[in-house]
Parts: C-alpha cells; sequence; structure tokens
C-alpha cells in the first residue's frame, strides 16, 4: 500500500448516475435526514486495514480536509455530515480496500468509527466524487 499524497484533491461528479462505488478509488458525502429512519439488521465486516499507512493516510486526510481547496467545487459542509473515503476498493481482493470515515461536527471533520447500517438508516448520500493527485510520488 501507498502514501496518499497531501495535494490530493476530491473531485465531484455531476453524473447523478454514475455509481462510484464501481470505481477502485472514491469519496461520498452523506448528510444526516431527520426523517429518514429505515431499520438495518445485518453484520457488516470491514476490510482488513494495513496498520502501516493507514495511520499516516488518515492523518494526510484530515490535514487535507481543513484546506479550503481540498475540494474541486465549494461545499457548504454541515453538522453531522459524513465523509466516507473508499481507497483501492478493488473487487478482486477485498482485503486490499482502505476504508476511512469521517464526521463533521463544530467546523471540522473528525475520524469516526464507520457504521454502514448506521448510513442505511439515517443518512442519505449528497454529494461523490473521486481524486486527483491521490498518491504520493516519493
Amino acid at each position: 500500500m501507498c502514501l496518499i499524497s497531501n495535494k490530493i484533491k476530491f473531485c465531484t461528479c455531476n453524473d447523478e448516475d454514475l455509481d462510484v462505488e464501481e470505481l477502485n478509488n472514491y469519496w461520498i458525502l452523506f448528510r444526516y435526514n431527520p426523517d429518514k429512519f429505515e431499520k438495518i439488521v445485518g453484520l457488516f465486516i470491514l476490510p482488513k486495514e494495513d496498520t502501516s499507512f493507514f495511520e499516516l493516510n488518515k492523518e494526510t486526510i484530515l490535514n487535507r480536509l481543513k484546506e479550503q481547496d481540498a475540494f474541486d467545487t465549494p461545499i457548504e459542509f454541515k453538522s453531522r455530515d459524513r465523509l466516507l473515503i473508499s481507497i483501492n476498493n478493488d473487487r478482486a481482493n477485498v482485503e486490499e480496500d482502505m476504508i476511512y470515515f469521517f464526521k463533521f461536527t463544530r467546523g471540522k471533520f473528525r475520524s469516526t468509527e464507520y457504521n454502514p447500517f448506521g448510513l442505511m438508516e439515517e443518512f442519505d448520500q449528497f454529494k461523490k466524487g473521486t481524486f486527483e493527485e491521490l498518491w504520493d510520488k516519493k
């Protein structure tokens, strides 16, 4: 696994029909929907985290999210927004996936535990996209 670039750019996809989850690398911004209350029952197994790079990459992403130009278009984030980042989402080798998950609270993103069922129960997809300058060229 490689290190993520500190120049990573979150590119917004305007194509509503594009299923970013079919891409190798993608991000999805979820917005809390107070009127949505679905009950999902099941067990979700997270991919293994390559701990040698996972924490370093998480810090790089958090630092980048603090910068005004992290996204290609301005987005007004709201409290309770959730940001899912999936890197190397290779369907043939699920163990290579790295899932980063953040919540927006008190004006900034913070790392939080990924709960896919909680997302489906109370959140709607708001924005989605891919990346430019994803990998560090060192």
